[in-house]
């Protein structure tokens, strides 16, 4: 088995995600010919606030202790697939100092966790330039839907845009 880790503290890059937190697997079965697999996928958060407020700290929370997001995870390289070994719950996203202003038009964050099956969703807390905080959770795919989300190896996962409101407690 291989270890890796997916960082718990990933790197806010407008437009994209953090270097380095997006884990490829190659293979080869021929000299020469490398086949990459995607073992992690993207979570895209796009907020919007018509009165411009300032995120300052945004954190991706697995609402299960079953399944971990980041930290170090053991590669079955013939399955690719991985298992928790120290993982954590939780990613920070490293945003400048002086915090991601958000408009009328959605601003996107990007999140890798690894692909995989999260029973009980996640919540996504954000916290403003005034240390006030809300809560988004997201708990099933859609409506009908068992709880549960499902992020698919090499796929982009779309949260819902939200209008960030730094008096709200919860949504």
């Amino acid at each position: 088995m291989l270890q890796l880790t997916i960082p718990q503290s990933q790197k806010y890059v407008p437009g994209s995600f953090a270097s380095g937190a997006d884990i490829l697997f190659g293979t080869s079965v021929t000299e020469g010919d490398v086949v990459m697999e995607h073992l992690c996928a993207t979570i895209r958060l796009s907020l919007t606030d018509a009165q411009g407020a300032v995120v300052k700290k945004l954190t991706l929370v697995s609402l299960s202790d079953d399944s971990p997001i980041a930290g170090t995870f053991c590669l079955d390289p013939d399955f690719l697939t991985l298992s928790p070994k120290d993982g954590t719950t939780s990613i920070t996203i490293d945003l400048p100092e002086e915090g991601v202003v958000l408009g009328t038009e959605p601003v996107d964050f990007y999140m890798t966790i690894p692909a995989g099956t999260y029973p009980e969703g996640f919540t996504i807390v954000l916290e403003d330039a005034g240390k006030h905080i809300q809560r988004f959770n997201w708990l099933r795919e859609t409506p009908e839907a068992q709880p549960g989300i499902t992020a698919t190896a090499g796929s982009l996962v779309q949260f819902a845009t939200c209008e960030f409101d730094p008096g709200a407690r919860e949504i």
